[in-house]
């Protein structure tokens, strides 16, 4: 960093304590005043930017463009255009305004809220000062993350401080895009711009408090912006009333309930920047409208000679500086010797040290720097007569070159007149020449610089005089100076004599005489060896006394130290102060170590651990029998929480404790009571949710279409909480194994669907999750097996698997395990299950014609499951024989309903054969295999009939399809 940069830094801003900042204001009518009351959204939800990448996209996708049909984002970030301390510059493109804007938030360490405030204070300040030289403000607002940013003029040129470096560095070239390098007219047309918006800003009761160079931004097309507005303050009192505006305000102009600014800088701190500080800001005092001027001034002394008034170094010392008033006068400056001095009082003005003797207003200044680039006179200066006749000669320049010109003419004549007696002058004066340089070869160098000294009487200028005369003045200082160097020699040896004499005394008195002789010798002869290492000599030997001295004094008061110690040791052991007593003698040990000393120590040392030992134990006994008795008021209140927490507390506390065993098999059984009590209510809310899934899931099979989503969400949402419920019960009792088996059935479920879905990976992750909670009792269910028994009196039975030709045989009485899946046994096709147990037990008689015997099984209806045993079954569709000879012999069923006539019909046949079979109903047709899903109407007599069921749908049928419907 160079010495401008560390003088351009700003200081930090302190916040003075006790103070809360004001959470965030919200903004009413233009027209109106702020008021506290408006401050409603919170600083702490504003923020500034942590990763550039992610803003651009939050901007991006904040807010549409209107003026846009394909909905693209009105802002698009282009780049990065600078950055601060404090804050980010975007350059962003703006669709709906066809422009480019910058757009100003705050970087990722700005997240204090007196950062948030400062940077929204600086937004609501900007927008209110409307003039050409101050940067226009067009939005402020909030991004749905809480990024606060503002949007202004993007302004394309340089900055101040880049033109005054271009300006006085004439060895290096321009800027690319500066042409033509700025000259100091230039830049003091720039400073007037800047005064006039100073001067508006001061009209409106607002100071800028931190003008300098880089603060302001000169266009390419000569527009002068005076930017950064953030440390900007509103005095009190009216504004201009030649000004028709109302009094600026912004966030950090509020006042709180007692009437103070909750944003005010703390007195005594310094806020700006250090090289451009007024004396009264770096004071850390109030600054007024002369606070500007003041920078104002120092920004002028840049322009005009481009370096600081103060000296270079660090922030602390510019403020010193600043405070002293301490500067480099402009005139002193080599660049501006030969400035106006009109233009140097200017400069000089603003920058005094009274705030009174600077001028008292921007537009003062203005009107003083107008005048003087118009020629004119200056108020901050008091010409004399000479300076008035050197600016109307430079004013009426063209009429005296003509005067000029005559008195050319004239002074050649007189030229003329002047060589003759030049020539004249000249032979004396060679005469002169060679007189001084007979008298210096001969060493007469007193003559000899008279005779010089006549020649440069009559001509001054004479270089080799002058030379002359400094070569004879050197000799003859080197002429007196090896004269005193004799004397001084001849005088130090005579030194160095007595000095010797005394050091052979040995006593600490001569010894130090004789160092004084010494040193005295070696003022005369500094470079003499001899008296060099005597001198280090006598030195040594006064150390070694001194050294002696001090470690005698040293052991003395050593030994003093250590009994007053050692008794203090005594007296504290005696009033039981171990731990004083131990420090005592600690201490007197590091002073003087003895054997005794060292063994007290010892002593000491154990009984206080003894007793420090022993209070610990009694503490923690005392605080294992307060939780102990916490406890068994828990046990009472069965609040095994508090008793658990409890317990444990009082076994940290005392580990041995006599009462511990015991009281722990009691909180163990108060525990594990209420997590079984627990863990038995949520096993009953997992029932509930799983009879509500199985019943869905009966629905959904005879639902219409439309409702299956709604039934399919509902049952998701039922199976999700069922298993919550299980995992819950599982983790609050794990010593019980109810819910673990819960858990490994409603795995087996899910495992189920999936087969019977084929979803592959919904089978591994059913099936692990099954494994991972079964105990060994569903091993044939996870192992994908079912289990065939026939019974002893029946006849062989024939297993063949859908989709394969092999077929199993199974004796009488024979029990065979095989794998789940779609299976005929005997005549009769079925899903087995994963566990699932199918008992084949045909009946004594043989079935009649059209009936179908079922094995016994398991099976899923209307959300149950039911354990149905073997069964036969009337075939689908009954023969038109028998209904015709059913219909003969009851011939006055003709008007009875459907299901009486169902009814009717299943008892004649069954009489007719012998033996006890009816109609299936839903569930023994899905046992059996027999493909409805949704029951039917049955037509008898030529007339339709259907059950009292809502979701039974009527259809026309032929008359032959007769008692297709099951009854429930």
């Amino acid at each position: 960093m160079s010495d401008d940069d560390l003088l351009d830094d700003d200081t930090a801003t302190s916040r003075p304590p006790g103070r809360t900042p004001v959470e965030a204001v919200a903004v009413q009518e233009p027209t109106r005043t702020l008021k506290p009351g408006a401050i409603t959204t919170s600083l702490a939800a504003l923020r500034g930017v942590d990763d550039p990448v992610a803003f651009a996209r939050t901007l991006q996708e904040w807010k549409q463009a209107v003026t846009d049909r394909g909905h693209l984002p009105r802002y698009r970030v282009i780049g990065r255009l600078g950055q601060g301390s404090q804050g980010l510059v975007f350059g962003v493109a703006d669709r709906d305004c066809l422009r480019e804007v910058a757009l100003k938030t705050l970087n990722t360490q700005s997240r204090a809220k007196d950062d948030i405030s400062r940077f929204i204070h600086e937004a609501q300040i900007t927008a209110q000062l409307e003039h050409p030289g101050i940067v226009p403000i067009h939005d402020l607002d909030v991004l749905p993350d809480g990024t606060v940013f503002y949007t202004m003029k993007k302004v394309e040129g340089h900055t101040l401080s880049d033109l005054v470096g271009d300006a006085h560095r004439p060895g290096q070239p321009p800027a690319a895009d500066q042409p033509v390098r700025p000259s100091v007219h230039h830049l003091l047309q720039i400073m007037l711009k800047i005064c006039d918006a100073v001067a508006f800003a001061h009209s409106r009761n607002v100071i800028h408090r931190d003008l300098k160079p880089r603060n302001v931004m000169v266009g390419r097309y000569g527009e002068v912006l005076v930017m950064d507005w953030g440390l900007a303050k509103v005095l009190d009192g009216q504004p201009d009333p030649h000004e028709h505006h109302r009094q600026v305000q912004s966030l950090r102009t509020v006042s709180d309930d007692d009437g103070n600014d909750i944003h005010q800088t703390m007195l005594g701190a310094a806020v700006g920047t250090p090289a451009y500080m007024s004396p009264e800001q770096a004071r850390g005092e109030p600054a007024d409208r002369r606070s500007d001027i003041y920078s104002l001034g120092i920004m002028l002394y840049r322009c005009l000679v481009g370096e600081s008034p103060y000296d270079r170094g660090r922030i602390r010392y510019t403020l010193e500086q600043a405070v002293r008033g301490t500067w480099t006068r402009l005139d002193h400056r080599p660049a501006g010797r030969h400035l106006p001095k009109r233009l140097v009082a200017i400069v000089h003005t603003c920058m005094a040290l009274a705030p009174g003797d600077r001028y008292q207003s921007a537009d003062a200044l203005a009107s003083d720097l107008r005048s003087f680039l118009a020629g004119g006179t200056v108020s901050a200066y008091r010409e004399t007569v000479v300076d008035h006749c050197f600016r109307i000669i430079q004013q009426q320049r063209r009429a005296l070159l003509a005067a000029a010109g005559l008195l050319l003419v004239t002074g050649v004549g007189m030229a003329l007149m002047q060589w003759r007696q030049g020539v004249e002058q000249g032979d004396q004066l060679s005469a002169l020449r060679r007189s001084a340089v007979q008298h210096e070869l001969m060493g007469e160098f007193d003559e000899a610089r008279h005779d010089l000294e006549r020649l440069l009487d009559q001509q001054p200028d004479d270089r080799d005089a002058l030379d002359r005369l400094q070569r004879l003045r050197q000799a003859m200082a080197r002429r007196a100076d090896e004269v005193l160097a004799q004397r001084k020699r001849q005088e130090a040896a005579a030194l160095a004599r007595t000095a010797a004499k005394l050091t052979e005394s040995g006593d600490d008195a001569g010894l130090r005489q004789a160092m004084e002789s010494y040193l005295g010798a070696l003022g005369l002869a500094p470079g003499d060896p001899a008296i060099i290492a005597a001198y280090r000599h006598t030195v040594g030997l006064i150390a070694q006394h001194e050294e002696a001295e001090s470690q005698r004094l040293q052991a003395t008061d050593r030994a003093q130290r250590a009994a007053e110690l050692g008794q203090r040791a005594v007296d504290a052991e005696s009033r039981g102060d171990l731990r004083v007593a131990i420090s005592a003698l600690e201490a007197a040990l590091l002073l003087e170590p003895t054997d005794e000393r060292t063994r007290k120590h010892a002593t000491l040392i154990a009984r206080q651990a003894e007793l420090e030992r022993v209070a610990e134990v009694r503490a923690r006994q005392e605080e294992a029998a307060s939780w102990i008795a916490q406890v068994r008021a828990a046990l009472l209140r069965n609040d095994g929480t508090t008793a658990r927490e409890g317990f444990d507390r009082a076994r940290a506390a005392d580990p041995d404790h006599p009462e511990l065993p015991a009281l722990g098999e009691a909180v163990q059984r108060v525990v594990q009571a209420a997590a079984v009590n627990e863990a038995t209510a949520l096993l009953a809310q997992a029932d509930e949710c799983q009879t509500e899934v199985r019943v869905l899931h009966g629905r959904l099979a005879e639902a219409d279409p439309a409702a299956v989503p709604a039934l399919r969400e509902r049952r998701a949402v039922a199976l999700g909480a069922a298993l919550s419920q299980l995992h819950r019960a599982a983790r609050i009792a794990p010593w019980l194994r109810e819910p673990r088996s819960r858990l490994t059935s409603f795995y087996l479920d899910r495992l189920d669907e999936a087969e019977a879905t084929g979803d592959i990976e919904g089978i591994a992750e059913e099936l692990a999750e099954a494994r991972s909670f079964d105990d060994g009792t569903q091993a044939a269910a996870l192992a994908g097996l079912a289990t065939v028994q026939v019974a002893a009196d029946d006849a062989p039975l024939l297993l063949r698997r859908v989709g394969s030709s092999e077929t199993l045989p199974v004796a009488p009485g024979a029990i065979v395990t095989i794998p789940a899946g779609t299976w005929i046994i005997g005549d009769v096709q079925r899903r087995l299950r994963r566990g699932e147990l199918v008992q084949v037990d045909h009946p004594a008689r043989p079935l009649p014609a059209g009936c179908l015997y079922v094995p016994g099984g398991t099976v899923e209806v209307a959300g149950e499951l039911v354990t149905v045993s073997g069964l036969v079954l009337a075939r689908d569709p009954v023969d038109p024989a028998e209904l015709v000879a059913f219909r003969t012999t009851h011939g006055d069923q003709q008007t009875t309903s459907a299901l009486v006539a169902a009814q009717a019909f299943v008892a004649w046949k069954a009489q007719r054969d012998g033996i006890a079979w009816r109609l299936p109903t839903v569930a023994e047709r899905r046992l059996a295999g027999l493909p409805y899903a949704v029951p039917e109407l049955a037509l008898l007599n030529g007339g339709l009939c259907s059950l009292p069921d809502a979701t039974h749908l009527r259809r026309d049928v032929s008359p032959t399809a007769v008692l297709r419907l099951a009854v429930e």
